[in-house]
């Protein structure tokens, strides 16, 4: 049975060892995305060095949700990206209270 895989930029794969690194790329790409794209690289080393963080700001909030990626499955919570991408200003505003109730009292309502 020949295996094979599309790197990032469509070509196919049919060496094991090729296949094996475009998955673990696939996979690092996946996991980090929280770090590298959307920009908060600064929150994570704030969070691991233990350093004083400022509450969630509005802007920062409204920049997470537009990074976020569409055509994706809804998580434990049963909501879509799309949802909260499309979900307009209020929507917006009421997650960032949310946000700010959780950061304020340390433990989910």
């Amino acid at each position: 049975m020949m295996l094979i895989c599309k790197d990032k930029d469509g070509n196919i794969l049919s060496e094991r060892k090729q296949i094996l690194e475009r998955w673990q790329q696939y996979f690092k790409e996946l996991l980090n995305t929280g770090n590298a794209k959307t920009g908060n690289k600064e929150i994570y080393e704030r969070v691991e060095n233990n350093l004083e963080l400022e509450e969630p700001t509005y802007n920062e909030i409204n920049k997470i949700i537009k990074s976020m990626k569409s055509n994706k499955a809804a998580g434990p919570d049963g909501i879509l990206p799309e949802l909260i991408k499309n979900g307009g200003l209020i929507l917006k505003q009421k997650l960032h209270q949310l946000l700010l109730k959780i950061w304020k009292q340390e433990k989910n309502p």
